[in-house]
């Protein structure tokens, strides 16, 4: 049965990956297990020692710790099973004050540090405000009626088991100490996880920055590179448009000078993005003839369009011949 427990258990804590809510259940799995331990240890107790009503509330109290452990290893969300076994705590609290003649202000004070504990681990801070106050006030109300008041709750009928007292407040302490070790021993394992997180990430930044300034550097490289020969091929295209050609040649040149000056342009505007982290970069406005651009363009999809037996005309306005847009 013990394997078999475990079994869901452990499949319960595999659903979750996050450190935070595997903690709050391993929290709430070790406080189900130590109540339920707790009240078959005490249903023992009173019943070969004094079979009186705490033997009976005992054994409901062990069936109900016993339903909320079932409810935590059911398909059901594991916040139900922590909202049913507060409520039961808590519960257990009121019983105490109002049916137990002695007052057990030991034991009820480590059952509210359990539920407070409890309430603000595992569901936060809202709920674990609730719980708390419930649990306080039947405490905080026994403390003023006995010792300031001297009044006597009507209902305390039943006698305190003295060895069940003992048994009780050993194993609270022990699940109190538990619980805050647990839950800072993950606090220190988050906050390395968290060093360890941002040491990662400072060193992706730093080789992403090394990356990128490598692929700058190439660019760069690159580009100055291409702008050598383009130089050329600029400068002999200009010494062929100004020297004697062809009629039929100097429509070609044209297409050759400003596809060249186009490349060169492309060239340097990769030289320009690379420069953009070092504020380097300067806008350049210069007049263009809108004619002349338009001509170029076409001129240089032409002889492509003849090869594949394409009818390519670009048809320009005369009027348009002398316009410089800037």
């Amino acid at each position: 049965m013990s394997n078999f427990y475990f079994h869901f258990y452990r499949k319960i804590l595999a659903k979750d990956g996050g450190l935070l809510n595997r903690t709050r259940l391993r929290i709430l799995f070790a406080c189900i297990i130590t109540f339920i331990a707790l009240t078959a240890i005490l249903t023992v107790n009173y019943l070969f020692s004094t079979r009186n009503f705490l033997l009976y509330r005992i054994v409901f109290f062990f069936l109900v710790f016993v339903s909320a452990l079932c409810l935590f290893l059911s398909n059901k969300p594991w916040r139900y099973a922590a909202h049913f076994f507060l409520s039961s705590v808590t519960m257990l609290i009121w019983t105490n004050v109002l049916l137990v003649r002695q007052s057990l202000y030991v034991i009820n004070i480590q059952y509210c540090l359990l539920v407070i504990a409890s309430g603000y681990y595992i569901l936060g801070s809202r709920d674990g405000l609730r719980y708390s106050v419930a649990a306080i006030i039947p405490v905080l109300g026994d403390i003023i009626m006995n010792d300031f008041l001297k009044f006597s709750i009507p209902s305390r009928l039943v006698n305190l088991n003295y060895t069940g007292y003992g048994i009780t407040v050993c194993m609270n302490f022990f699940l109190i100490l538990y619980i805050h070790n647990l839950f800072f021993k993950s606090l220190t394992k988050f906050k390395k996880r968290e060093a360890l997180s941002i040491r990662n990430l400072e060193l992706a930044v730093v080789h992403s920055k090394e990356q990128a300034l490598a692929k700058t550097n190439f660019l760069n490289t690159m580009s100055h590179e291409i702008r050598t020969p383009l130089n050329a091929i600029v400068g002999m295209s200009n010494l062929l448009l100004s020297g004697a050609q062809l009629t039929e040649q100097k429509e070609d040149l044209k297409v050759l000078n400003f596809s060249a000056q186009n490349l060169m342009a492309t060239v340097n505007d990769i030289i320009d993005f690379n420069n953009l982290d070092n504020g380097k970069v300067l806008l350049d406005s210069k007049p263009f003839n809108l004619f002349t651009i338009v001509s170029n363009v076409c001129g240089t999809f032409k002889e492509e369009a003849t090869q594949k037996a394409l009818s390519f005309h670009c048809i320009i306005d005369e009027r348009l011949t002398d316009v410089v847009v800037s």
